[in-house]
C-alpha cells in the first residue's frame, strides 16, 4: 500500500464521493482529468490523492493546498 504524506504546515481538504460500484472506474477517470487540467492550476494546490474504496462504492479525495485560502479560492472558481 502506497503511504500518504500529509505535510502538517498544509491545509489538507478531504472530500468522499458515494457512487454506484459499476461507475467508480468512471469517476476515478474523470477525477484525474480534472486534477491533471484544472486543479493544479490553481494557485496555492500542492497535491491530490485518490483513494478508490475497494467496495467500488466510494472514492476519497485528499488534497493538500498552501492554506485555507486557496481552498476557499478553489471553491469559488
Amino acid at each position: 500500500m502506497d503511504a500518504i504524506a500529509i505535510d502538517t504546515s498544509a491545509a489538507t481538504l478531504i472530500n468522499v464521493l458515494t457512487c454506484d460500484p459499476t461507475d467508480q472506474p468512471k469517476l476515478l477517470e474523470l477525477l484525474r482529468e480534472n486534477i491533471d487540467n484544472v486543479i493544479l492550476t490553481l494557485d496555492g494546490w500542492r497535491s491530490t490523492t485518490l483513494v478508490a474504496a475497494p467496495d467500488g462504492v466510494r472514492v476519497i479525495i485528499i488534497s493538500q493546498w498552501r492554506d485555507s485560502a486557496a481552498i476557499t479560492s478553489m471553491h469559488s472558481d
